[in-house]
């Protein structure tokens, strides 16, 4: 994403590599005089030594050389860029930020009373403000060890598929977690949902005729599950049942 000033770099490596190569050489010919027994085996190891230093500072000049070149460590985004061509790079200094888009992180904090039913891989949904109607597919990555004592709430963080890369870093959304499962469960509209006294209920025909007119009587409810639309019918209404809904 970046290529910092080389023009030094390049030539302390080239001026290794050179130096390397002549100890190199040298080395070769001073192992064919030892085996000619022209030389001693202290002067051969030497020979041996300095070339091992030399090519060690050639591998540290050719490191520097390519560390001239500032590479993303993941395939994504880059979000912010903190230099500009011409400026002093200081160690330490921040130059860009990359974000992968197609992975991203939410945090949530649940209720102390939930923590018993949270594991990690459990599937959750993420509602985002921004993006009405979209529903994007979520699982809980880690769970805090620790109760937050302030607020009395547990930190959470879900991995969120983001195929379509419409969801971006920072925005704030609802987010949905699977506690428990019912199969084959009577769902009835909110709306058809009516309270008196505090005790919820919802009007059913009864008594109809021949021709399907009859008279609507309002009948306590148990409920459920809730979901943001429906409530899950516990007791009170059966699947056949007729409700008024509106």
């Amino acid at each position: 994403i970046a290529l910092l000033h080389e023009r030094e770099a390049a030539l302390a490596e080239e001026k290794a590599r050179l130096q390397a190569g002549k100890l190199k050489g040298d080395l070769a010919r001073k192992e064919r005089m030892l085996h000619e027994r022209l030389i001693s085996q202290e002067t051969c190891e030497d020979a041996r030594h300095q070339w091992t230093q030399a090519d060690l500072e050639c591998r540290q000049a050719r490191l520097q050389l390519e560390n001239m070149a500032i590479l993303s460590p993941i395939t994504g985004t880059v979000t912010a860029r903190n230099l500009r061509v011409g400026e002093l790079a200081t160690l330490n200094h921040k130059a860009f930020s990359v974000v992968d888009l197609t992975a991203l992180e939410c945090v949530g904090f649940i209720p102390e009373k939930q923590i018993g039913t949270l594991r990690a891989d459990q599937k959750a949904q993420i509602l985002p403000d921004a993006l009405p109607g979209r529903v994007y597919a979520a699982a809980i990555l880690r769970i805090s060890p620790v109760i937050d004592t302030a607020s009395g709430t547990v930190k959470v963080t879900l991995r969120v598929a983001n195929p379509d890369a419409a969801l971006l870093p920072g925005m704030f959304v609802k987010v949905n977690i699977l506690l428990d499962t019912r199969l084959d469960a009577v769902l009835l509209p909110k709306k058809a949902v009516l309270y008196q006294d505090g005790v919820s209920g919802v009007f059913i025909v009864r008594d109809e005729d021949a021709e399907g007119n009859g008279r609507a009587r309002w009948t306590p409810l148990q409920t459920g599950y809730t979901t943001p639309e429906q409530v899950e019918v516990a007791g009170g209404v059966a699947p056949d049942d007729r409700v008024v809904l509106v």
